[in-house]
């Protein structure tokens, strides 16, 4: 469904909790054929260092770096408890006549989310400016202005692979080094953050 529709897309928004290369893999030729019809495509997932590999990271900020028009943000925002995260699953795919599908519901950007697992979504189409679809539009751009949004660089992907390697391997206490990861790329958060989480944290 998506890969049909980013076929004669020539903008494409996706926010997302999660994503990993394998996900990454159903939708890639879509999302390269937008950039080389030179649309754009923003992108914007939680850096939850669980379900979000480093290959993933590593595709899109080397995408980012050779493709002016593609957008790509890493929420890395914390909170101090567990009831607001960055948890979203909202898909835009518009063409050049304003023709419009937002794919709104509980599949992440993962090959599971979106192909073997029981997920519930809701597909709106019609013409962009249409109330429900502009709505969506709405709400995705209020995330990219996010002041908890970091845009990767080499670097960024680097220390997130080596984190997701400290994390995954359970080195240590999960939080420590990705506080240490998030105060590299971030500024300190305001309030003392010793037994703050990432919003996506599982």
């Amino acid at each position: 469904m998506l890969t049909d529709a980013l076929s004669d897309a020539n903008e494409f928004k996706a926010a997302v909790a999660f994503l990993n290369s394998n996900g990454l893999d159903g939708l890639r030729d879509g999302i390269e054929g937008i950039l080389e019809r030179e649309g754009s495509v923003q992108l914007v997932h939680g850096a939850d260092f669980h379900v979000t590999d480093p290959e993933a990271v590593h595709y899109l900020v080397a995408l980012r770096e050779r493709c002016a028009m593609f957008h790509y943000y890493v929420h890395c925002g914390w909170m101090p408890t567990h009831r607001q995260r960055f948890h979203p699953k909202l898909y835009i795919a518009t063409t050049a006549e304003d023709r419009c599908m937002a794919v709104v519901g509980s599949s992440n950007l993962t090959h599971s989310g979106l192909t073997d697992n029981v997920e519930v979504n809701s597909i709106i189409r019609g013409r962009l400016a249409e109330a429900q679809l502009q709505r969506c539009s709405d709400i995705f751009d209020s995330m990219v202005r996010d002041e908890a949004l970091v845009e990767p660089s080499l670097a960024f992907a680097e220390r997130y692979q080596e984190v997701w390697e400290r994390v995954s391997a359970a080195e240590q206490d999960v939080p420590v080094p990705v506080r240490e990861f998030i105060a590299e790329f971030r500024p300190a958060p305001p309030l003392d953050a010793t037994h703050w989480v990432p919003r996506t944290q599982l």
